[in-house]
């Protein structure tokens, strides 16, 4: 998880604008009802089976489930 927030940040040099979920940072974010990298693990078989609820681009939601 690291790799793909603040790892990739401070690889870009932009770990003062993104990398963690904060008040005033950059946000791209997606929330599912499962949990990808557990299930990829242990039941891979069920992946297709999640659905978004949610997904933020550059702070803003523009998308949610009702």
């Amino acid at each position: 998880m690291r790799a793909y927030t603040t790892w990739s940040a401070y690889a870009s040099f932009r770990e003062n604008e993104t990398g963690i979920i904060a008040p005033g940072r950059w946000a791209d974010i997606t929330v599912m009802d499962i949990d990808p990298l557990y299930l990829g693990e242990k039941s891979p078989e069920k992946l297709p089976a999640g659905s978004i609820k949610l997904t933020m681009a550059a702070g803003k939601i523009v998308f949610e489930r009702k």
